[in-house]
């Protein structure tokens, strides 16, 4: 009992009322207000996705996991992400909304299949085919035919991955065998566009 004589109560009643009054506060954000247990993920998330255009490699793809693992509370910024001046940021943003899953983005993501760069326009067009919207599918038949390598890998992983096909294709091919795989693709595409009328 001599221990809690030792302690001033005025000091301690002020930790306590601190305490409880950092429970109440309140974050404004696009969705209204929230309660001050959110403020520590929205600052997390604010961060991650400002530092996207700075990372690279394992430690983007890290960064890029965390946001698809915070999922929903990430969206608004995600989205705001898209309209980006950097590329990285509005590629990523694309391929998080993906993960996620929420078919609700489809349409931010959709205003990138016209992106300036390639790299975002393929990637817009991956997470949309993913989250079930087949706009995607003419951008990535098209990217077949992009003279980067990486590209060309991208958008045939994405079509293998979503149609279970591959038509002979091989991105690192010869061009020859690579064009008549694309001539498959594009008949596929083309019998996809009939079947959607």
């Amino acid at each position: 009992m001599r221990l809690l004589r030792s302690v001033p109560l005025a000091p301690l009643a002020l930790l306590v009322l601190a305490l409880g009054l950092s429970s109440c506060v309140t974050v404004e954000s696009d969705e209204g207000a929230r309660p001050g247990a959110d403020v520590v993920l929205e600052l997390e998330i604010e961060r991650r996705v400002a530092e996207i255009p700075y990372m690279h490699g394992v430690e983007l793809v890290s960064n890029l996991e965390r946001l698809a693992a915070i999922g929903q509370p990430a969206v608004s910024k995600l989205v705001k992400a898209l309209h980006s001046d950097d590329q990285l940021s509005r590629a990523s943003a694309c391929w998080v909304l993906g993960v996620i899953g929420d078919r609700q983005n489809i349409p931010a993501v959709r205003e990138l299949l016209d992106d300036r760069e390639t790299v975002v326009r393929y990637q817009a067009a991956a997470s949309l085919v993913e989250l079930g919207d087949n706009a995607g599918f003419p951008v990535l038949v098209d990217g077949l035919s992009d003279p980067s390598l990486q590209a060309r890998y991208k958008c045939f992983e994405t079509l293998r991955d979503v149609t279970g096909q591959d038509f002979g294709y091989e991105h690192d091919g010869a061009p020859t065998v690579r064009n008549q795989a694309i001539v498959r693709w594009q008949e596929w595409l083309d019998g996809w566009r009939a079947s959607a009328l």
